[in-house]
């Protein structure tokens, strides 16, 4: 997988928070974005998929064909910034 980040951030994440996200899995990149605009701007109950989409440069139908639901993709965010023990 190729990426533009620096060496000692998340993979998921690039050195300046924005999207430049470079991978062979598609749901891998859509989840660097979204990662990205919530730490931007936080996440929020009344965050909907459509405009995340926008937000991220996407339609809310990907978003739902990579995590299934609003509900499988805040899962995804919330399993990436889980402590890892």
């Amino acid at each position: 997988m190729e990426h533009w980040c620096q060496d000692n951030e998340p993979e998921a994440l690039c050195a300046s928070g924005t999207f430049g996200l470079v991978t062979a899995d598609p749901a891998e990149e859509l989840l660097g974005r979204t990662l990205a605009h919530v730490r931007s701007v936080g996440l929020t109950p009344e965050l909907s998929l459509r405009h995340l989409a926008k937000e991220i440069g996407t339609s809310h139908r990907m978003l739902i064909h990579h995590f299934g639901s609003r509900d499988g993709l805040m899962a995804a965010v919330v399993e990436y910034w889980k402590p890892k023990s």
